[in-house]
Formats: C-alpha cells, sequence, structure tokens
C-alpha cells in the first residue's frame, strides 16, 4: 500500500502486478443497467477498493441524469468480493449502483414541498422524501431476487442509522464509505454507533482515508459532465447567444397561442349554449373529446402510454368526479352569463385554493399571502354589483366551479399519483390529465344521459337550434 497515492484504511492489498482484474459491470439490459458510469476507467496504479470508491463516487452523477435530482449528496455500489480466477486474472462483480432519489415507484414520488397534514414546519419535498443510495440498492435486489448476503459496499457517505442497520438485516459482508468534505477528518470514529452495531454484527466497517486526488478526479469528472450538459456559465452564455430566433420566442408563443385558443373556446362555447340548450351534453362532449386526442398520442408514441390498473381507476374515480362537476358547473354558468362575468367570478379560484389547502392538506402560506386575495374579492364583489347580466344562478354555478376544481386539485395532492405516468415531469403531466379527462368522462356519462339536457335531448335540442338562431337573426 505504501505505493499508492490513495492508500486506504484496512484497504483489501492491491492487486499484485501479475494479476489483472476482469471487470464485470451491470448489464443494461439489467436492473441497473439505467446507470452512467461517466467515464471511469479501471486505473491499474490504485487498488481495488480506491477503483471502486471512486465508481461509487461519480455514480451520484445520475442523481441529475436518471432521477433529474440535484440535490442528491450520496451514492452506492454493491460489489462481489474480488475472486482469484486462476494465476494471472482476479474476478471483480459489481452488480449494482443507486443513489439518494425520491422513490421512483412511489405514487408520491412527484412531490415539491406538500406540507404533512398536522405537522408543524415540516414539508415532504423531494430532498425530505428520498430514500438513500444503499436502501435503493438492496430494494432493487430484493425485486429482482438478486443475493446481497456477502456483498460489499461502497457508499459515498456513512450510512446513517437506519441503513446500516438494513444493511446487516441484508447480509452485507463490508461497508467502505468516504468523510464529508473535501478536508481530511479528525482522528475521530466516524458514526461510532453505527460502527459499534455493525462490527457486533460481523459487517466490517471500514473509513476511506482521505485522498485529495481522489477528490480531484471526481471533480473533474464532474466539470466535464455538466459541460457535456451546458450547465457552465460560459457554455450557457454562448449557447443563449448561438440560440436561434425560435428558441428566444417559443414561450412567448405558446403562452399567446393558449390564451389565444381558450379565449375562442369561451366565446364559441357561449354561442353554442345561447341556440343549443343541452348544458349536460355540451359538459360531456367537451370532456369526451380529449379522449380520442389521447389515444392519437398514445398510439403515434408521441407520448409513452400509462401502466394503470383497475384499482387505480377507483382511486381516482372522486378526483375524476370533482373534474366532471366543475366542467358542468362552468358550462352552465356559460349558458346563463357573460362570458366575461363568468371569468370574474372564476378569478376567485386561486383564493379558494388556498382556503381549501389549508383546511384539508394543512398547507397554510404566510399572511402576507391571504391578505393580498382581499383585493380579488373585493374585485369580484365590485364586478357582481355592475353587472347587467348578472343572474344568481350564473354566480353560483360560477362559484361551484371554483370549489369542484379546487376539490379536484386537492384531491390529486392528497391521494398522489397512482399508477406509472413516465418518468418524464411533461409526460407525467400530460398523463395525468388524459387518464382524468378519461375518468371524468366515464363518471359524467350516467348521470348526462338521462337528465333534462343530457345526451338524450340532443335530438330536440338540435331541432330547436335553427329556429331560435333565425328568430333571433
Amino acid at each position: 500500500m505504501s505505493g499508492l497515492p490513495c492508500p486506504l484504511r484496512l484497504a483489501t492489498r492491491p492487486v499484485a502486478p501479475p494479476l489483472r482484474p476482469v471487470l464485470r459491470l451491470p448489464e443494461k439490459s439489467g436492473p441497473f443497467g439505467s446507470f452512467d458510469t461517466f467515464g471511469w476507467t479501471w486505473g491499474p496504479e490504485l487498488s481495488i477498493d480506491e477503483n471502486l470508491l471512486r465508481l461509487a463516487l461519480v455514480v451520484r452523477f445520475n442523481c441529475l441524469r436518471v432521477a433529474n435530482y440535484t440535490s442528491g449528496r450520496c451514492s452506492a455500489i454493491m460489489a462481489r468480493p474480488p475472486r482469484q480466477v486462476n494465476e494471472t486474472h482476479i474476478d471483480i462483480e459489481v452488480v449494482g449502483f443507486g443513489i439518494n432519489a425520491p422513490p421512483r415507484f412511489s405514487p408520491r414520488r412527484g412531490l415539491q414541498d406538500t406540507k404533512v397534514p398536522g405537522v408543524r414546519h415540516w414539508h415532504q419535498g423531494m430532498a425530505n422524501n428520498e430514500i438513500h443510495s444503499e436502501m435503493q440498492i438492496i430494494g432493487r435486489c430484493a425485486r429482482e431476487g438478486i443475493p446481497v448476503r456477502g456483498a460489499w459496499f461502497y457508499i459515498a457517505l456513512a450510512p446513517c442509522w437506519d441503513c446500516c442497520k438494513a444493511l446487516v438485516a441484508a447480509g452485507a459482508a463490508r461497508v467502505l464509505f468516504k468523510g464529508r468534505g473535501r478536508r481530511a477528518p479528525k482522528k475521530t470514529k466516524a458514526n461510532p454507533r453505527e460502527q459499534l452495531f455493525a462490527e457486533a454484527n460481523g459487517m466490517a466497517w471500514v473509513h476511506a482515508d482521505f485522498c485529495p486526488d481522489r477528490e480531484d478526479y471526481v471533480d473533474a469528472a464532474w466539470e466535464a459532465y455538466k459541460k457535456e450538459l451546458g450547465l457552465d456559465r460560459a457554455a450557457v452564455k454562448a449557447q443563449a447567444s448561438a440560440g436561434g430566433l425560435w428558441d428566444k420566442i417559443k414561450l412567448p408563443v405558446y403562452a399567446g397561442l393558449w390564451y389565444f385558443f381558450n379565449v375562442q373556446y369561451n366565446i364559441e362555447n357561449k354561442k353554442l349554449l345561447n341556440v343549443f340548450h343541452a348544458n349536460w351534453a355540451v359538459s360531456w362532449v367537451q370532456l369526451a373529446a380529449g379522449i380520442p386526442i389521447a389515444l392519437f398520442m398514445w398510439s403515434t408514441g408521441l407520448v409513452k402510454a400509462p401502466k394503470m390498473t383497475g384499482s387505480d381507476y377507483a382511486k381516482l374515480a372522486p378526483v375524476g368526479a370533482a373534474f366532471a362537476a366543475g366542467q358542468v358547473a362552468t358550462v352552465a354558468s356559460l349558458g346563463a352569463v357573460a362570458v366575461s362575468f363568468t371569468h370574474v367570478v372564476k378569478a376567485l379560484e386561486p383564493a379558494v385554493n388556498a382556503i381549501a389547502s389549508a383546511l384539508v392538506l394543512g398547507q397554510v402560506f404566510h399572511p402576507m399571502v391571504y391578505a393580498s386575495l382581499l383585493p380579488v374579492f373585493a374585485g369580484v364583489a365590485l364586478a357582481s354589483s355592475k353587472e347587467l347580466s348578472f343572474t344568481m344562478f350564473g354566480f353560483l354555478t360560477a362559484m361551484a366551479s371554483n370549489f369542484f376544481f379546487v376539490t379536484r386539485n386537492v384531491l390529486a395532492t392528497k391521494f398522489g399519483d397512482v399508477g406509472d405516468m413516465g418518468e418524464d415531469k411533461t409526460q407525467r403531466k400530460t398523463n395525468q390529465l388524459a387518464v382524468l379527462t378519461f375518468v371524468a368522462t366515464m363518471v359524467l356519462l350516467p348521470v348526462c344521459l338521462f337528465l333534462p339536457g343530457g345526451l338524450l335531448s340532443i335530438p330536440s335540442a338540435w331541432n330547436a337550434g335553427p329556429s331560435e338562431n333565425e328568430a333571433s337573426e
């Protein structure tokens, strides 16, 4: 070990010159195949432990690449103990990788800042909701039937108490980890309680010596990866200056198109409801129109289709019912009063959302947030008093749509996501809306079949429409 630039305390002896490593990494088609090693290669001048610890440290960059998560502070790898296969070669098998990240298989994996009801000053954000890297490896090995007993773990930080117990329970034989920070650690034991527990149960607890060369290697790998992504400041500026016109204007263009089509929807909806008195039917058809659009995206591969079970759809039934009720109330209000007045009342939806979040989710905002809503209440009251087309029915249905849509949002947050909606954020949000549209359409169907103004009223409303239109002309 004296000739090595980075000796490790209690590390295995370096590979003798005649022995050459036969390195085996997880297969790309296997359960750990999505992880990248970011240019890591075996250093023949380094010990087995030093090589594998450096691999564990660069695996951390997968927090950004795989989970789109920038707060991950730790990573780990699991390897089999080195085994000499003949006089010239030694077998080194890396079985799995792990990163600190929110659980990928949890229905609440996408939470950012949802406050836990009844718990003060504690948020269920991604950092607080993450699972540690060694636990990720153990969990995935359990799902895939990969044995952990006798394995060695190389970890970027000392395992916490819970992870230490899990490693012992899983049968890990050895844990090697790096100390915190870029300076040499003090001459004290790292996590003494965990070390005593591990050694008492036959698991070796190895704290790697500080090594400046190792820190420089990881920093260089990170800078190279940031440059590849365009995250370094110089590259970002160069890319911004070299970007085309479309890259600069696409956001306002998309926002403008969204407003344009929203306005057109409201105007055409009002024209339709003036001559076609079938509010329930119009509401259902507008919801159902989203289904062929979703099917087209899924069938053409524009968006990966979600994976749902019957129980998943059942859990979404209350959310779909609130979605459908909000749609019906909005259409009813548009038919009763002026479009502008409906949307003046619907401006109260953020206020209703803030109140409902506090009552149901326990998510309380700063008092200034609630104070900022007072002018909105005053504006709606003033507009209602001056509105010539004001009717109590139009006002109440507009307010009902606020409550129903807020209920949809709160229930969706409370119950969390269900099924596999995809890993990409845009894909996940698109699939969530598509699935909710499908559920809302199915929930509303039996209701609007037989009610007046429902689907069975379409022929009579269609026949009555032209005469009313001609009379208005």
